[in-house]
């Protein structure tokens, strides 16, 4: 009855809805995730996985990619957790620094006063903004005389919290 009605693109784009309406509301088929793919995927059985034609391999239970031996709970907790410690690691990077001393190179956050720091676990002295030795300081501990506003700085916080996630999500 449509065809006699419609006709060309529109006739195309109807069949398009028809088909995402049946995928949608049928329980044993779900379109694929996978980025740049439209293929819908039928369960069979009692599968708990299934393959599209792209090569992706799905959970039927949660959606997620297929993930054989763990429990899709537990990989709901596991995705929440590694979210969480994401957020964490982008505040580490955001509101602290490095130890200057190469043999250290601990985390150290500044929270308030002058820009004289001793790092706590190696005690090498150093001044927070420009973070050289504070002995080439002069006596103002609330200034610095060797300042230079580097974009370089900025690149290596991304650097090392890509590192971190490229790392803490395997």
């Amino acid at each position: 009855m449509f065809r006699a009605v419609l006709e060309g693109p529109s006739l195309e784009q109807y069949t398009k809805w028809h088909l995402r309406s049946f995928v949608d509301q049928n329980g044993s088929i779900t379109w694929c995730p996978s980025p740049n793919c439209g293929n819908a995927i039928r369960g069979d059985g009692g599968e708990c996985f299934a393959s599209c034609a792209c090569g992706f391999q799905l959970c039927l239970r949660c959606g997620q990619e297929a993930h054989p031996g763990v429990h899709c709970g537990l990989l709901r907790a596991w995705t929440e957790k590694c979210a969480g410690e994401s957020e964490n690691a982008r505040w580490v990077v955001a509101h602290t620094k490095q130890c200057p001393n190469p043999k250290c190179s601990v985390r150290i956050e500044k929270n308030q006063g002058c820009n004289h720091m001793t790092c706590k676990s190696c005690h090498h002295h150093f001044c927070w903004v420009c973070m050289g030795p504070w002995k080439a300081h002069g006596g103002d501990a609330y200034s610095c005389n060797s300042y230079k506003d580097e974009p370089a700085t900025v690149k290596t916080a991304r650097t090392e919290l890509g590192r971190y996630l490229h790392y803490n999500e395997r």
